[in-house]
């Protein structure tokens, strides 16, 4: 387990997976409610555990890792979890946190070009202009802070669409 701790009771519960080409991969999720990414150089006979966060009681139910995404150079990127999202800059083999958001729950990221990229959950919504390294809350709140927004998609680093489950709004920003 690349010399982390991790709980075995549930073994790995995959969200997504992500290709780098037909050898490289990367899996996300978690193992026992912890989030973690594993990653493969050989199509998947075998796997490395890259990034692991250790059991936090008070996230609740946590399904690890939601939603990943790698920029167009391929070496950066990005992933969240229920409370912050952790970045990597070198094809994913290590990762880093780079926003704590105890209590917050985000659930989706959009990268879709250079260094800008988006991240929503729960009433929040985050946007970089530096590939991930700095976030800035742009959130606005239709609904005085109740929102729920669950998914985020950018067509381009102006024009962007949001889903939010509380009144099954899809709200649209051509601004950023």
């Amino acid at each position: 387990f690349n010399g982390y701790t991790v709980g075995l009771t549930l073994g790995f519960v995959p969200q997504g997976v992500l290709a780098f080409s037909t050898d490289s991969l990367l899996v996300y999720g978690n193992f026992s409610f912890e989030p973690s990414i594993l990653f493969s150089d050989n199509g998947g006979q075998s796997w490395k555990l890259v990034y692991h966060q250790p059991f936090n009681p008070s996230a609740g139910t946590n399904p690890g890792i939601i939603d990943l995404k790698i920029s167009g150079d391929g070496v950066t990127g990005v992933a969240v979890q229920h409370e912050g999202i952790i970045r990597t800059s070198d094809r994913g083999q290590h990762w880093s946190a780079v926003l704590s958001a105890p209590g917050h729950k985000f659930e989706k990221t959009s990268w879709p070009a250079g260094s800008f990229c988006y991240a929503s959950g729960g009433p929040d919504i985050y946007k970089s202009t530096d590939g991930g390294l700095h976030w800035t809350d742009i959130s606005f709140h239709p609904d005085s802070g109740n929102e729920d927004f669950k998914n985020i998609f950018f067509t381009n680093t102006n024009t962007g669409y949001c889903s939010e489950a509380v009144t099954s709004a899809i709200y649209r920003t051509t601004d950023g």
